[in-house]
């Protein structure tokens, strides 16, 4: 209710200054508040379409449509809808020789970009924050996202997961948004993948996020890679 409220009133007030007959405003505070009406109703696009997200999710009408990507590109499409201050703090280790991973690359790049928006929240500039990825096991790909901030409450790392949670004592910096829609739908895109999800405090400070995924899925057939040959072609040869 919150989040849906203070957008929207200050939109209203906003509107109803520039409205108001005996208000004279010069061009230029006219143009900052019509900016900060933008930036509002940004802000409740984004609010709204995190609940439509999850609201698919808890329904099960937002089914992944699997297929065989790089998850090169899949993080590269994430950072590219960062600015350019933002993606410089981001650290990507993904070896080159990580097979294809079986996702749908749209659902699991808003997990990846929820968990990172969420990293840069917390971790001060310029502090970095990390993207990993390896086979944990033939079986099992393992995506980390850490960032250097405060930390998770004991007894909180699996609550935070949860719709609308706020962690004790308020540890988001000082004007930080959040919704606390952005990890829950991690969570559901994860599972909704046969996946799971777990936050952890890390020894020096901040936190990771790992994600766990199968790499062979039964449903999915084997990705191929190169071509088989004819057996005209391999005659020929």
């Amino acid at each position: 209710s919150h989040d849906l409220r203070t957008p929207l009133a200050s939109i209203k007030a906003t509107v109803t200054s520039l409205l108001h007959a005996e208000s004279a405003h010069s061009p230029e505070a006219r143009r900052e508040l019509l900016q900060a009406v933008d930036e509002e109703t940004d802000r409740l696009n984004t609010f709204v379409g995190a609940l439509l997200d999850i609201s698919r999710l808890e329904a099960g009408a937002w089914q992944p449509e699997k297929d065989w990507f790089d998850l090169v590109d899949v993080v590269g499409t994430v950072l590219g809808r960062l600015s350019d201050r933002e993606s410089a703090r981001v650290q990507v280790q993904i070896p080159p020789d990580l097979p294809l991973v079986p996702v749908d690359g749209i659902q699991m790049g808003q997990a990846i970009w929820n968990l990172v928006e969420n990293a840069l929240k917390f971790s001060p500039p310029p502090r970095p924050v990390e993207i990993q990825a390896y086979a944990a096991d033939p079986e099992t790909l393992r995506i980390a996202v850490s960032d250097c901030g405060p930390g998770i409450p004991p007894g909180e790392e699996g609550r935070i997961f949860e719709k609308f949670y706020r962690v004790s004592g308020d540890r988001r910096p000082e004007g930080v948004p959040g919704a606390g829609l952005g990890l829950a739908i991690a969570r559901g895109v994860v599972e909704a993948h046969g996946g799971r999800i777990r936050a952890m405090n890390r020894p020096g400070g901040g936190a990771t996020f790992e994600l766990l995924l199968p790499l062979r899925p039964p449903e999915m057939p084997p990705p191929r890679d190169i071509e088989e040959p004819d057996e005209e072609d391999a005659d020929a040869g």
